[in-house]
C-alpha cells in the first residue's frame, strides 16, 4: 500500500499549505529524533485551526495520518500512529463518528490489493482503533460508535494470526481505563468474544476474561465463569484458594503437590459447602478436623492408567549393536523402563473435568516418575529422542501431537500436565521435538499439517516474554521467563510462602518463583541477586525476571531456524523468509550481549544492570547446543574447551556440574543434570573441532560410566547426581531426589548409541 509519499487525490489542492506537507514527508523518517520533531510542527500548526474540523488542513492531515498507519514500512507505521494518538489528543473537536468514517475509507480493501497490502491495510486498521483507545476518543461517541471501533479492531486483529496479539492489548488497555458503568456500555461486543464456551477459548480471549475478573470481580458471576471454564482449577476460585490455604499451611503432607494432585470426591460446589461447615463448627480448626476434611472429601487422583505402547519393543535393533555385554544389559533394562513409565488418561477424566487437577490430552505418553505422575513439557524432548532410538515412532509422534492439542487450547505449551501448571510454559522445545521427530521419518505431509502449531507457539514466546534491549548502539529484542500470576504456585504452596514471609513484595515474589519455575531451573544462583548483583543470597532475593537467559534464547534462535527451513521445504517462501529474519536478529544478539571475549564463551545478561553474569554453568554453551553462533564452529570449539579447563570442569569425574556455587538450590553444585550434560556434549560435538570432539567423547561416557555405576547400586536411575562422587544420587532443593526417571534414561540411552556403538 502505498504510504508515506502518497497524496490522495481529494486531498491534494492548493489549499494544504506547504508546512504541511513538508512535516509529512519527515513522520516516517527512519531517524526517530526528526520524526518526533516534524510530528511535533505539524500538530502545533493544526492546533490553530481549533474547533474547525472542516478545515481543508485539518482534514488533509486526519486523512493521511491514518492512511500512513496501513504504510508497508515499520518506520512509517511508527510515525503516524504516534502522530494519530497526539492528534485526537490535540483536536479534541474531531467527532469519533467522522474520524471512523475516515478510517473505513482510507484503510479499505479493494479488489486489486495484493496479500501483502491487505495485510497492511489490517494493521492499519489495527493502529487506527487503537489510537481511538490510547487517546480515550472512543470514550467520546455513543454506544453505537464505541461498538464500530471494537468490531473493527477485533476482526482485523482475526484476519492475521501476528495482528491478534496487538488487538488484544489494546482491548486489555481499554479495560485498563474502564470502570464498571464504561465496561457495561462496552459489554455487547466485548462479551461474544470473552465469554465463548471453551473449546472455542484461546489464548488471548482466555487472557481478556481473567482481566475482567481481577479488574472488575463483581461483574461476572461464578456460575458464568463455571459455565465457560468447565473447571473452578483453571481459574483460581477464591473459596477453592482458600481450601488450599487452609489444607497446606496445616501441612499434612510433607509435599504440597500430593493434595493438589488428588481428585474430588464430589461437585465443587459440594465440596466447598463441606468445607465452610467444617468453618462454621470451629473457624480456626486444627490438623486432625482438617485431614478429617481431606479425607472425606478428596482422593487420590487416579487420573492416569498404565498403557502399553503398541511400538513397544524391549529388544529394539540398536542394542544388538552394544558389543559391551554389560553396557548392553543396562541399555535394555533402561529400554523396559519406557513400559514401566507409559501412561495414558482415563476416560473419567473428560467426563467429570471439574473433579480433576488433569488436563486431557488424546494419546499415551511415558512420564518422568516419582512425584512427577503427570507429562512435562521439556522432560519430553529428552524422552522422545530415546524413543524415537528405539524405533518407538508412533509413540513419539502421539506425544508430540499431545502438544500440538495444547497449543491449540491455550496457545503455548503449559510447564506440565495439570491446571496449575497453566501460568507458565517451560523451555520451548516443541520445534526441536518436531524436527526429531521428521529426521527420523521423513514426513513431509504430516510437517505440513502441523507446522502452525509450532508457529503459534513461537508467536507466544514473542508476545509474551520478550523485553526491549538497548545494549551500545543495538536495539534489541530478547527473551526471559515471566510467568504472571497471583499467589504462591499451588504445587508447592507451603515452601511459596515460607519464602515469603517477611518479604516486602510478596506477589513479585511469587511472580519470580514461578518464572524460575518456567525456566526448569527451579531454583539457581543464575536467578539470585545480592545488592551488587551477586549471587551470594538466599531465595527469598530470586528475581528471575531480571535475567535474559542465554539458553532460553539459544533454543528460540535454533527453533527460528529450524521454522525456516521446515516452512522452505514446504515452499512457503514467504513464511521461512519472516522466520529467518527472526533467526538472524538473534544470532546477533548471541555476539552482541551473550558473547564475552575474555572467556571465549556465551553468559546470561543482567537485564537490570546491563551487564553479563559471569560465572560457569553449562547452559553457557547452550549457543553452540542449538546452533546459533556466526563464527567459525572450530574456533569456538577451541575457545569452550580451553575455558571448561579454566573452570576445571574435567576434574568432576560424575558428571559436568550444574554451577560451581554451593547454595543449597538444587541447580547448582554438586549436582548433574542430564539435560544439561547432552547440552554440553551436543554444543561440544557439533563445533567440529576435534578437541572439542574428543572432550565431548569423554563426558558423554563419564556420564553413562556413572548412571551404570548408581543402577548397579541402588536398583534406580534418578533425576539427577552428584558431580563429585559418580554414581551418587543429587540432593538439595524443595523435595527429596525422584527416581525414575523419563529424561535420565533418555540421555542415557541417547549417550549409549551416539558414543558405544
Amino acid at each position: 500500500m502505498a504510504d508515506e509519499h502518497h497524496v490522495d487525490e481529494e486531498t491534494s489542492n492548493k489549499h494544504v499549505g506547504k508546512s504541511v506537507l513538508d512535516h509529512f514527508s519527515q513522520i516516517s523518517n527512519d531517524n526517530e529524533a526528526k520524526r518526533v520533531k516534524n510530528a511535533s510542527l505539524l500538530l502545533q500548526y493544526l492546533y490553530k485551526f481549533n474547533n474547525n474540523q472542516n478545515n481543508d488542513e485539518v482534514q488533509y492531515a486526519l486523512k493521511r495520518i491514518i492512511r500512513g498507519l496501513g504504510g508497508s514500512k515499520t518506520s512509517t507505521r511508527i510515525g503516524f500512529y504516534s502522530t494519530f494518538v497526539a492528534l485526537l489528543h490535540t483536536c479534541p473537536y474531531l467527532a469519533l463518528d467522522e474520524v471512523l468514517k475516515c478510517i473505513r475509507k482510507q484503510l479499505q480493501i479493494e479488489g486489486g490489493n495484493s496479500k501483502s497490502e491487505i495485510g497492511d491495510i489490517y494493521t492499519g486498521q489495527v493502529l487506527a482503533c487503537g489510537a481511538l483507545i490510547r487517546s480515550k476518543k472512543i470514550f467520546d461517541g455513543d454506544q453505537e460508535q464505541q461498538d464500530n471501533v471494537l468490531r473493527l479492531l477485533i476482526n482485523a486483529g482475526k484476519s492475521r494470526s501476528y495482528l491478534s496479539m496487538a488487538s488484544v492489548k489494546f482491548i486489555a488497555e481499554l479495560l485498563a481505563m474502564c470502570d464498571e458503568e464504561q465496561l457495561k456500555q462496552l459489554w455487547s461486543v466485548l462479551n461474544t468474544e470473552i465469554l465463548k464456551p471453551w473449546p472455542e477459548q484461546t489464548l488471548d480471549s482466555l487472557y481478556l476474561l481473567l482481566l475482567v475478573c481481577r479488574s472488575f470481580p463483581r461483574f461476572l458471576k461464578g456460575s458464568t465463569l463455571n459455565k465457560i471454564l468447565s473447571s473452578y482449577e483453571v481459574l483460581c476460585n477464591e473459596n477453592l484458594e482458600t481450601i488450599c490455604n487452609v489444607t497446606l499451611l496445616a501441612r499434612i503432607f510433607n509435599d504440597s503437590k500430593t493434595f493438589v494432585d488428588k481428585k474430588l470426591l464430589y461437585s465443587p460446589d459440594q465440596v466447598l459447602q463441606n468445607f465452610n461447615q467444617m468453618l462454621n463448627t470451629n473457624p480456626k480448626p486444627g490438623k486432625e478436623e482438617i485431614s478429617k476434611f481431606v479425607t472425606e472429601n478428596f482422593g487420590d487422583g487416579d487420573e492416569l492408567e498404565k498403557w502399553r505402547p503398541g511400538d513397544y519393543n524391549e529388544n529394539p535393533n540398536f542394542l544388538r549393536m552394544i558389543q559391551n555385554d554389560t553396557l548392553r544389559d543396562f541399555a535394555q533394562k533402561l529400554v523396559k523402563l519406557w513400559g514401566v513409565l507409559a501412561r495414558r488418561v482415563k476416560d473419567d477424566v473428560s467426563r467429570n473435568a471439574d473433579r480433576y487437577s488433569i488436563i486431557p490430552v488424546p494419546n499415551g505418553f511415558v512420564i518422568p516418575g516419582g512425584r512427577f505422575r503427570e507429562y512435562y513439557y521439556w522432560d519430553s524432548y529428552w524422552i522422545i529422542r530415546s524413543l524415537l532410538i528405539g524405533g518407538m515412532k508412533e509413540t513419539a509422534r502421539g506425544m508430540i501431537e499431545n502438544f500440538f492439542t495444547l497449543v491449540d487450547r491455550f496457545g503455548f505449551v503449559p510447564n506440565g500436565g495439570r491446571k496449575y501448571y497453566l501460568n507458565r510454559s517451560q523451555p520451548p522445545l516443541l520445534t526441536a521435538m518436531v524436527l526429531s521427530y521428521y529426521k527420523e521419518t521423513s514426513d513431509l505431509k504430516w510437517l505440513s499439517d502441523n507446522i502452525v502449531y509450532l508457529e503459534r507457539e513461537l508467536q507466544f514466546w514473542l508476545r509474551d516474554r520478550t523485553v526491549p534491549v538497548q545494549y551500545g548502539r543495538h536495539n534489541l529484542t530478547l527473551a526471559r521467563y515471566h510467568a504472571v500470576s497471583d499467589g504462591p504456585r499451588p504445587e508447592s504452596y507451603f515452601e511459596d510462602v515460607e519464602t515469603g514471609t517477611g518479604s516486602r513484595d510478596v506477589e513479585q515474589l511469587y511472580v519470580e518463583l514461578k518464572s524460575g519455575a518456567e525456566s526448569g531451573w527451579d531454583f539457581s544462583s543464575r536467578w539470585l541477586f545480592d545488592d551488587e548483583g551477586g549471587t551470594r543470597t538466599g531465595l527469598s532475593n530470586v528475581k528471575t525476571t531480571r535475567v535474559l537467559p542465554v539458553d532460553l534464547n539459544s533454543i528460540l534462535c535454533g527453533a527460528f531456524r529450524t521454522l525456516s527451513e521446515m516452512y522452505l521445504l514446504l515452499n512457503n517462501t514467504e513464511r521461512s523468509d519472516a522466520w529467518a529474519k527472526f533467526y538472524h536478529d538473534w544470532r546477533v544478539a548471541m555476539d552482541v550481549v551473550f558473547w564475552d571475549e575474555d572467556d571465549g564463551v556465551w553468559h546470561d545478561f543482567d537485564y537490570a544492570l546491563k551487564r553479563r553474569r559471569k560465572g560457569f554453568y553449562p547452559s553457557n554453551l547452550a549457543p553452540l547446543w542449538m546452533g546459533c553462533y556466526a563464527e567459525d564452529g572450530d574456533e569456538l570449539g577451541r575457545r569452550v574447551v580451553e575455558y571448561m579447563k579454566n573452570q576445571r570442569i574435567l576434574d568432576y569425574l560424575g558428571g559436568v556440574p550444574t554451577s560451581l556455587e554451593r547454595t543449597g538450590e538444587q541447580w547448582d553444585f554438586p549436582n548433574a543434570w542430564p539435560p544439561l550434560q547432552d547440552v554440553v556434549v551436543e554444543g561440544l560435538r557439533s563445533t567440529g573441532n576435534r578437541d572439542a570432539v574428543a572432550l565431548a567423547q569423554t563426558l558423554a561416557h563419564r556420564w553413562v560410566n556413572a548412571n551404570l555405576l548408581g543402577f548397579a547400586q541402588a536398583g534406580e536411575m534418578f533425576e539427577k547426581y552428584d558431580a563429585v562422587t559418580p554414581g551418587l544420587y543429587g540432593g538439595g532443593g524443595e523435595y527429596v531426589v525422584q527416581s525414575g526417571f523419563g529424561w535420565t534414561n533418555g540421555v542415557v540411552l541417547k549417550f549409549i548409541y551416539e558414543y558405544f556403538i
